[in-house]
């Protein structure tokens, strides 16, 4: 086949990758095995804080509907947001609810824990992770069919010219934005001892 025939499907819809040549069947078959999971969060900001300073406020009992906010004035003072988080079926709902949605349903919450206490925030900002033709989920996880050695399949050099990098390549480092940079570097490094 013509090499990256077909490699970016139109604008707004799914990112159709594709091989030419085909990948190995060692890496065809990790890809099946390795899970993509959807988690997405929606980021509230405030002229000023009103809450606690724990790290984690529980909003919810059911953990299907936005269960926690992750406070992080913890990390950076001051900053005064708070971040929760969609997470299961409901994070497919975030995906594509408008932000004024998620903002009101958020400050409801709020307003149930901190009463009259709780003000109107100044700024908000949501993931999409589904929606992003580039993305179309936000994390890999182990099935119960995935071995490490499935993550570590991706630290090969193919053809000497292309290397993975991403959360889904580190088996020990998945699903985090630390693995996906140290991953980006481990294939960098390949790269260019590969060129020397």
């Amino acid at each position: 086949t013509e090499p990256f025939k077909n490699l970016l499907a139109l604008p707004g819809a799914s990112i159709d990758v594709r091989f030419g040549p085909d990948l190995p069947i060692e890496l065809t078959e990790a890809i099946d095995r390795i899970g993509a999971g959807l988690v997405n969060k929606v980021a509230l900001r405030f002229e000023r804080a009103f809450w606690d300073d724990a790290q984690f406020i529980f909003s919810a009992e059911d953990n299907t509907r936005f269960p926690l906010f992750f406070n992080q004035n913890v990390f950076q003072p001051k900053g005064n947001v708070l971040v929760n988080y969609g997470l299961g079926n409901f994070a497919e709902i975030v995906d594509t609810r408008p932000i004024a949605e998620l903002e009101a349903e958020l400050l409801m919450r709020l307003k149930e824990i901190y009463g009259t206490s709780a003000i109107d925030p100044i700024g908000s900002v949501a993931s999409s992770w589904r929606s992003d033709p580039y993305a179309q989920c936000s994390y890999s996880f182990a099935k119960p069919s995935t071995s490490v050695e499935h993550f570590k399949r991706f630290e090969t050099v193919l053809g000497r010219r292309v290397a993975f990098a991403g959360e889904h390549t580190s088996a020990e480092n998945r699903a985090t934005v630390h693995g996906a940079f140290m991953s980006g570097v481990r294939a960098i490094d390949a790269l260019v001892d590969l060129a020397q």
